[in-house]
């Protein structure tokens, strides 16, 4: 900045020198050239090396050109080559130390400290390094000058509260120091505290509560914000996707006295070819006349399938297998049970068979057995102690019979079942048949 310096010097001599005095346009210019050269020293040096160092390379080629002129003088003469073409007239271009050059003497200004800057190349350069920073800084003034309107929303779980805020910070920063709101490093706050701010915008804030969790199996500090769930989880930086168990659900709004539980769920699958074995299924049939029995005899498959085991927090829970596509698919064993009369449908176990020794009763449309149900075909009385009341039976040659009455005279695997009329149950008579308990 030492040569900066003794140009301002230089100017002050000068006007000084012809008796004149300052006008105040002249002190303000050198007062904010003082200012610039010192914020901007560097910059302005760096110039002026550049300058310097162009001119000591002129200088040597023009030296260069006068040795070699000399040398050609003392060579004997050559012949005078042909006159080269005309250049063609008009604009060409120029360099931008010209162009500075030109322009600032084509101001013509009057005073002394304008006529300064336009005397040569060097000054009109330093000048134009000058008016570039007094532009930046006059933006960056104005920006000041100029305060932003912003609303601050300061959120607790006890409500909300505003703040309207004048300010001449650029940032989100500024703008929450003026508010007057207390913003610690654990609080929510968007946008971002650097993020730049323009009048008109609306700052959130949300303070947080330090609470605990349990994330992935283990317990930890966890920062609480009005809101959501989710939105706790991404403000605690806490990774999850769509399959993980987030509990309370991920939509629930939060408060002080919320426990938060993140599981992770991972799934893994793998495929298998297998042989299906045939099932031993008992099918009650509507479309069989009742009583009748049906035995399908099946065969084993063989498929691709999938397995599918479930990991919460690493450890093992279950494996699901399904079919992905069948080589040959099985067909089951199937015991089929007509139950036409009744219309009975489904799948069922058979828990044990038995041989009843059965009779047949009917005492009119009205009747209600002994477990308040109402006697009609599809019933049957029992020994409650061997057969409980509710209990799904078949029975060969007659089809499905609830128990839901009893006897003085049925002992131990009797049983008496309902027909739809008197003569009905003079046909059956007295019969020993199969008889199958099922269960679902």
């Amino acid at each position: 900045m030492t040569n900066d310096r003794k140009i301002i010097e230089n100017i002050k001599n000068l006007i000084e020198a012809e008796g004149e005095s300052f006008e105040e346009e002249d002190a303000l210019i050198i007062e904010k050239i003082q200012a610039l050269l010192e914020s901007r020293g560097e910059e302005i040096e760096a110039i002026a090396d550049r300058i310097e160092a162009e001119e000591l390379r002129a200088t040597q080629e023009i030296n260069a050109a006068e040795l070699d002129a000399a040398l050609d003088e003392e060579a004997e003469p050559e012949p005078e080559p042909e006159p080269l073409p005309i250049p063609p007239t008009g604009e060409h271009k120029k360099s931008w130390m010209t162009a500075i050059e030109e322009k600032f003497n084509s101001l013509n200004p009057k005073t002394k400290v304008g006529k300064f800057f336009t005397a040569d190349r060097h000054n009109a350069t330093l000048a134009a390094m000058i008016a570039l920073t007094l532009l930046t800084g006059g933006w960056q003034l104005a920006d000041y000058l100029i305060p932003q309107k912003v609303v601050v929303e300061y959120q607790t779980f006890e409500g909300s509260e505003e703040a309207k805020v004048t300010t001449r910070g650029n940032t989100v920063e500024a703008a929450i120091a003026d508010s007057g709101f207390e913003v610690l490093d654990t609080d929510y706050v968007y946008p971002k505290a650097e993020h730049p701010i323009k009048d008109g915008d609306r700052i959130l804030i949300k303070k947080s509560e330090l609470a605990s969790a349990e994330i992935v199996g283990e317990k930890q500090d966890f920062y609480l914000i009005p809101g959501t769930v989710e939105q706790n989880l991404e403000f605690n930086n806490v990774v999850f996707d769509n399959d993980d168990i987030v509990i309370p659900a991920r939509d629930t709004e939060v408060s002080l006295k919320s426990k938060i539980v993140m599981k992770e769920l991972h799934k893994l699958t793998e495929e298998k070819q297998e042989v299906q074995k045939a099932r031993n299924v008992v099918v009650l049939d509507p479309k069989l006349y009742s009583g009748k029995v049906q035995i399908t005899k099946g065969h084993d498959g063989e498929g691709i399938f999938t397995y599918t085991t479930t990991y919460i927090n690493g450890e093992k829970v279950k494996t699901e297998r399904e079919v992905k596509k069948w080589i040959d698919e099985p067909v089951d064993n199937a015991l089929r049970l007509g139950t036409s009369l009744t219309g009975h449908t489904g799948e069922y176990k058979v828990s044990r068979t038995f041989i009843a020794n059965t009779t047949a009763y009917y005492m009119g449309e009205n009747a209600y057995g002994a477990s308040g149900g109402h006697c009609v075909y599809g019933t049957c009385a029992v020994d409650p102690r061997v057969i409980p009341y509710g209990t799904l039976l078949f029975v060969e040659g007659y089809g499905v019979a609830v128990a839901n009455d009893c006897g003085g005279a049925i002992k131990g695997d009797k049983l008496d079942l309902w027909m739809h009329s008197f003569n009905e149950s003079c046909q059956w008579g007295r019969r020993y048949v199969k008889t199958y308990v099922l269960t679902k």
